[in-house]
């Protein structure tokens, strides 16, 4: 019901998720089973079959170009720079197939397609978002699952990729053909370069305004609860005492001279320590 009301660029925006989603569902452990059993030389070229490599590269190539197809022609939000990212993923990946096949490039692409591991979370993210769930538990944990999971596929593994390239693939290439490896390699540039940007520019801006927000509101229900606690307290109230979180205060006044100040000093005091820790979960 939800979908039939969407506009369609968001339309197509969620079926480009579904295709996303299960590109990576299928090609992320294909690829890394494929890379383990594959055998490969000094450079990193394959010395065994590449059929099944072969196989789920043209899977990727096909997700590329129904994706980028879709994106056009439904002008998906932030469309343009999606088939700028698609353009330069699939090029080296085409080359490789169908153009100029260079062995010492297998185990790059390879290696570089497993940043789709990320994906999960990012697309129930987003579907979340259009949703109106963008409040709820469910995408705090996707939302840091993507922010983490962004870290770990898309910087660490690519940079990695490109200073193993640089530390022993490509001297161990013999010079006759190391043209073949450029193609791969200066793609692998461009998706670097592509994932740095959206991590600082977009996911490090989300998380600054996810944490201004969420302080911004502590101290607003801060600064009102406060008060009406202690007036409670000075006033003699006999109701709970309740602080941040919803969490009761409770006040023994066995003993006391006077009990409605020190009500009110003893709340004012627990309600602080309560706010410092409520701040420190957050």
């Amino acid at each position: 019901k939800r979908f039939k009301t969407l506009s369609f660029p968001v339309k197509a925006d969620n079926c480009s998720r579904v295709n996303s989603t299960i590109h990576s569902i299928l090609v992320v452990p294909m690829l890394m089973g494929g890379i383990a059993t594959t055998s490969w030389g000094p450079a990193k070229e394959p010395t065994s079959s590449v059929a099944f490599l072969q196989f789920t590269l043209c899977i990727t190539i096909a997700y590329f170009l129904c994706d980028t197809l879709v994106m056009v022609l439904y002008r998906v939000p932030l469309w343009k720079v999606y088939f700028a990212h698609h353009v330069f993923a699939v090029s080296p990946y085409i080359n490789y197939m169908f153009v100029s096949p260079c062995g010492f490039g297998l185990f790059l692409l390879s290696c570089f397609m497993l940043v789709e591991f990320s994906n999960y979370s990012l697309n129930a993210q987003a579907w979340l978002e259009q949703n109106g769930k963008a409040s709820t538990k469910a995408y705090a944990i996707c939302f840091y699952i993507t922010f983490f999971g962004w870290i770990l596929c898309r910087l660490f593994n690519p940079y990695l990729l490109i200073y193993y390239v640089h530390a022993e693939m490509y001297p161990s290439i013999p010079s006759d053909q190391k043209w073949c490896f450029i193609p791969s390699m200066c793609c692998g540039y461009l998706i670097v370069l592509f994932c740095t940007a959206v991590f600082i520019f977009v996911l490090c801006n989300a998380l600054k305004k996810r944490w201004t927000q969420k302080t911004d509101s502590l101290t607003d229900v801060a600064s009102h609860t406060k008060e009406d606690i202690i007036e409670d307290g000075e006033s003699g109230n006999d109701g709970p005492i309740v602080g941040p979180g919803g969490t009761v205060i409770t006040i023994n006044c066995d003993g006391m001279e006077s009990p409605t100040k020190a009500i009110a000093w003893e709340a004012e005091k627990k309600f602080d320590e309560l706010t410092v820790k409520a701040r420190l979960r957050t």
